[in-house]
């Protein structure tokens, strides 16, 4: 380090001197506002000098630093250009001066910290990465970002453009060489969701499993909403398992967080209810969909067997009310909107029974087999007066009642013994639906001549 006093200063000093000869106020005293200074590589810091007195001829402050590759000075303003300690003087033409020691730090970074490693964009959007420098107050802030692959996506300082389906590395790194990665996954907004079922049945309080697909596979935001267009008739949980409540139709919906959406439409069936035991038990919260049900039950026993059921609503209906052996259907009908909820049966009994509880459902088909006891699905009246076609093989009674879509029964087409084959009229109102319940020990049919296929229906008590 070394001082140099240039040619100008020692002008002003000789001037300080006339000036001083000629009897005028001479700077008598200097003063720097800052006595120890502390900066970092490349700042600038503008620091005063005051000289006394005030009315001195020559108050200028001139300036130096002792070394100008630490500090450079001009008119009281300081850079810091490197490492290290000096002294800054200040002066007057008459050469009286102060001075102020001048640290100069370069602080580097010790640690940079991506605030995310991994992250998600969909192709066309920009995002800012936040990123963390320590310590704080490091000299050289700029840090120099890199992606591993531009097609994919593009960095400038930290503002990330995603440009096509794929993944890729964004590197940042600090003026001393410090690096922090975070790997980026660039996808596109979903353009479609399937669920798996187009259509599909569930019987009450059964359950079934729907799957849904986001299109493309490279879609982010691949969370599915699932709801239900009617809860009363089914529910769905928020893995798509779907519940059946009551006998109806709804549909369930699939949605992407972008709207897109797919739906099954869904067919709820009355489920088949079945009970079985020994002696005296109640059933609790027996629930079923409005609609006509078919009640079998039966008895093995030398005893009573009485069965007594509650809709809910305090009404009790006694369904049989026998000794010993029993076999037998009887015919319920709900017609309220909302069915039977929670209901309750009582049975006494002394041997071993058995209870199911069977929906009667339309399927169109008016020409009906079976064998034994049977109750027949529904079926539409034509507005014609009908030939109705009887026949039985076997032993015993053979009896066909007429049911309406109610549950009421509006006839007897048929009341014989053994072994039968006849015809019998009927005027079927085309509005309605209708059903028949069947006593038999044999094989028969029972064909309303509508041209339809047979349907064979088994045993209710099978």
């Amino acid at each position: 380090m070394s001082r140099i006093i240039s040619l100008s200063t020692i002008v002003l000093l000789l001037m300080g001197l006339i000036f001083t000869g000629c009897g005028k106020a001479v700077v008598t005293d200097v003063k720097i506002s800052d006595k120890k200074i502390s900066m970092q590589l490349r700042d600038t810091l503008t620091v005063s000098a005051s000289v006394s007195p005030k009315n001195a001829a020559e108050p200028k402050v001139y300036w130096e630093s002792e070394d100008t590759d630490v500090v450079t000075v001009k008119s009281g303003v300081l850079t810091a250009v490197g490492e290290g300690e000096t002294v800054v003087r200040a002066f007057t033409s008459n050469g009286v001066s102060d001075e102020c020691k001048v640290r100069v730090d370069n602080i580097l970074t010790e640690k940079l910290t991506i605030n995310k490693s991994k992250f998600t964009m969909m192709v066309g959007t920009t995002k800012k990465i936040e990123y963390t420098i320590v310590p704080e107050n490091v000299t050289d802030k700029a840090i120099d970002w890199e992606t591993s692959d531009r097609k994919i996506a593009t960095v400038e300082n930290g503002k990330v453009t995603a440009k096509s389906v794929g993944t890729c590395t964004i590197t940042a790194t600090s003026s001393n060489g410090v690096t922090a990665k975070c790997e980026l996954t660039v996808k596109v907004r979903p353009l479609g969701v399937r669920v798996n079922m187009e259509k599909a049945t569930v019987g009450t309080g059964k359950t079934v499993q729907l799957e849904a697909k986001i299109l493309p596979d490279t879609s982010a935001y691949r969370e599915i909403v699932w709801e239900s267009s009617d809860e009363r008739v089914a529910t769905v949980d928020s893995n798509g398992k779907v519940k059946g409540i009551k006998a109806g139709k709804c549909k369930i919906y699939a949605t992407t967080s972008n709207k897109k959406y797919d739906y099954c439409k869904l067919t709820v069936t009355q489920s088949t209810l079945k009970y079985s035991g020994t002696g005296n038990k109640t059933l609790k919260n027996v629930t079923v969909s409005e609609g006509v049900y078919a009640i079998t039950t039966e008895h093995t026993g030398d005893g009573i067997f009485n069965v007594i059921g509650s809709d809910g609503d305090g009404r009790a209906y006694t369904y049989v009310d026998t000794d010993g052996n029993y076999s037998g259907t009887i015919i319920y009908a709900k017609g309220k909107s909302d069915g039977v909820k929670d209901a309750t049966i009582k049975i006494a009994a002394t041997g071993y029974w058995k209870l199911k509880i069977q929906a009667i459902e339309y399927n169109g088909t008016d020409f009906i087999t079976g064998t034994g006891d049977c109750v027949s699905p529904m079926f539409r009246g034509t507005n014609l007066k009908k030939n109705v076609k009887l026949k039985n093989s076997g032993e015993g009674d053979f009896t066909v009642f007429l049911f309406d879509q109610s549950g009421k029964q509006i006839g007897v087409l048929c009341d014989e013994i053994d072994d039968f084959e006849g015809t019998v009229s009927a005027t079927l109102d085309m509005n309605k639906y209708y059903f028949i319940v069947v006593k038999s020990q044999g094989k028969w049919s029972v064909d309303f001549d509508n041209g339809s296929k047979e349907t064979k229906v088994n045993r209710t008590n099978s």
